[in-house]
């Protein structure tokens, strides 16, 4: 499972916050006995680039946020055993 709007980095303070809660997509892997794949922020730019028609890998491919796409694909692809 992916937990996406997992928080919110406030551009001008850089606090980040837990708009729809914390852990609550944790809680629900360790009750379905499933892996949490990971957590993407709410973050307008991920938008931005997808109405671009451009995923955020390809259009920010150094940014945070496309590790984080990489991140759970890999972790995906190897619990797939591809």
């Amino acid at each position: 499972m992916v937990q996406n709007m997992s928080g919110f980095t406030c551009p001008n303070c850089e606090s980040t916050y837990s708009i729809f809660g914390r852990d609550g997509v944790a809680k629900k892997c360790n009750e379905l006995n499933i892996s949490l794949l990971g957590n993407l922020p709410l973050d307008e730019r991920i938008c931005e680039d997808a109405d671009r028609g451009k995923p955020t890998v390809v259009a920010e491919p150094d940014s945070q946020r496309a590790k984080l796409f990489t991140d759970i694909t890999t972790l995906l692809r190897q619990k797939l055993d591809f």
